[in-house]
């Protein structure tokens, strides 16, 4: 970070925030340094994952209007992995990344060597994929960088305490109740005490802004501030990525830049030392960040209806009736609940977060063939509505399906086939409930059944298709390309005739790998297949019974 300007006004401040009882201790010295500064110019930078070819990109002029202008690539081959600039970890005076790979689990440290490029690669070991979220901060003032994750199905912070020379203890289970946080976000110092703070956003309940919240560090105690905030006055913005920068302009503010979920525009902000206070934004780039990944730990919470940190289940009787399986921590069904009634419609499926406010949404396609969206919510039980008319004749459609982003542009898209061609259609999401100009991804189509979004199953960035051909009764698995379409199918298993259901589940068993659903038709029995994170699974078994007579959405 730069130089503060003087040591009265940060003792002013720090003698405010005393006297509300935030601190009990004096401010320690700031190190004057940039905590992320790959290039060794004294300048803090930015590095982000481009999807589209897995590109590791370096952004060196933050200071700048329109810092794009200034990316260079670093590295290839980052698909499938997700970074955290995570300062100096070693304790060699050089910035370092912290990077997970998604396939096998595997935390990195990539240690910088000064000059923009990075040094042999240190193992942390393997079976991080069950590891939500992650980031890095300093908890416990030592001077040595700290390692902060939340768990899938669990509800706890955990932190790995760093030694100072790259290595880091077992975590260590701290209190409160993160199984609503969906971000967690290294904030630097802010309030200038010499120990880290961090950032949570936490899972929105309904459609209205998201709320963030900053947890100030003393002596190892997370302190949340107050109640939650927001980063944008307006009502209803929302933002898939938010990231640190520092104190870019010696203001003893800290700068963040944060990437609109509907629009793709990158705008940069400035935080006070009190942490709730966000002003002076501007606007980095106007379009095209959805594109990219920023230097955070991705979560997936596609099919997280109740957004408490476990995948749930949909299903819809015969008369139209919605329902939420909602699923507790140790695994098991909770009692169903009664979400509304759709009497007047032959097709509702699950389709991830289509209006870019941040929870998982459904299609509805009524008996007449318009198309709606009924908008997900999270805290709200038996108001399922039409909320939102796609358009019409989607009757010619055998088969309409979504949850994934098929285009990497950071939304989420929709797979139709059509009934007398066979042809699959691309529909690009928008982010805002519309759709864009569709373009044909396959042919033949016709001879598919049980057409399946899973997700992301082989971790190279691109949503995938499952679909049973119906010739051989085989399992198909359709790798996304990162560019738009899908790839050729690849055989996964067959002998799937006897099931007439397959459901996008999204990490059911937590393990850091996609999974999906499949119900057998001769009793109901419904059984999960755990992805092994190439594009098939590595087993099965059963999850439930008695699941005839309902369609699983």
């Amino acid at each position: 970070m730069n130089t503060r300007s003087t040591a009265r006004t940060a003792a002013a401040a720090l003698a405010g925030l005393m006297a509300a009882g935030a601190f009990a201790a004096p401010a320690a010295a700031q190190d004057p340094l940039p905590r992320n500064d790959f290039t060794g110019d004294g300048v803090q930078d930015l590095v982000a994952v481009r999807k589209s070819d897995g590109a590791l990109v370096l952004y060196s002029d933050l200071a700048s209007d329109d810092f794009g202008t200034a990316a260079v690539v670093f590295s290839s081959g980052w698909n499938q992995m997700d970074v955290v600039m995570a300062g100096d970890l070693t304790g060699d005076g050089h910035s370092d990344l912290l990077a997970r790979d998604n396939k096998s689990g595997t935390l990195y440290t990539y240690p910088g060597d000064g000059n923009g490029g990075f040094g042999t690669r240190a193992s942390h070991g393997t079976g991080w994929g069950a590891v939500e979220l992650f980031t890095t901060a300093d908890f416990d003032g030592d001077g040595a960088v700290d390692i902060l994750t939340t768990r899938k199905h669990d509800n706890r912070l955990y932190v790995n305490f760093g030694r100072g020379d790259g290595s880091f203890s077992i975590p260590t289970a701290q209190t409160g109740d993160y199984s609503r946080v969906d971000a967690l976000i290294g904030a630097g110092d802010l309030d200038l005490d010499g120990e880290d703070d961090f950032m949570v956003r936490r899972t929105p309940q309904s459609a209205g802004n998201q709320g963030y919240r900053v947890h100030f560090s003393d002596i190892g105690v997370s302190t949340p501030l107050g109640s939650d905030f927001y980063l944008w006055p307006e009502e209803d913005r929302h933002f898939s990525q938010v990231t640190f920068l520092g104190d870019l302009d010696g203001d003893e503010d800290t700068e963040l830049v944060a990437v609109d979920s509907r629009s793709g525009e990158l705008y940069r902000m400035s935080m006070s030392r009190f942490g709730a206070n966000v002003d002076d934004v501007a606007t980095v780039q106007d379009s095209g960040w959805g594109a990219m990944r920023l230097p955070e730990a991705e979560t997936d919470r596609t099919y997280d209806f109740e957004q408490n940190g476990t995948s749930d289940l949909f299903a819809y009787t015969p008369d139209g009736g919605l329902y939420l399986y909602p699923r507790g921590y140790d695994g098991a069904f909770d009692p169903r609940i009664f979400m509304g009634s759709f009497w007047d419609a032959n097709l509702v499926e699950s389709a991830g977060d289509l209006t870019g406010d941040g929870l998982p949404d459904f299609l509805v396609r009524e008996t007449d063939g318009e198309l709606h969206i009924s908008e997900g919510d999270a805290d709200t039980v038996g108001t399922a509505t039409k909320d939102l008319l796609i358009g019409t004749g989607w009757n010619a459609m055998s088969a309409v399906v979504s949850g994934g982003d098929f285009n990497t542009d950071g939304k989420n898209d929709l797979l139709a086939r059509e009934a007398s061609t066979g042809r699959l259609w691309l529909y690009p999401g928008t982010g805002t409930g519309e759709l864009g100009a569709r373009v044909v991804v396959g042919t033949g189509w016709n001879a598919m059944s049980l057409i399946t979004v899973a997700g992301d199953l082989d971790h190279d960035g691109a949503a995938d298709v499952i679909a049973r051909r119906n010739s051989d009764n085989c399992l198909y698995f359709y790798g996304g390309k990162t560019t738009g379409g899908l790839k050729n199918g690849v055989n996964i298993g067959c002998g799937w005739n006897v099931m007439n259901t397959i459901a996008s589940v999204g990490d059911y068993n937590a393990d850091g790998h996609v999974d999906w659903a499949a119900r057998r038709a001769s009793d109901g029995a419904l059984y999960l297949y755990r992805g092994n994170g190439a594009g098939g699974f590595s087993s099965y078994s059963a999850i439930g019974s008695g699941w005839n007579g309902l369609e699983i959405a």
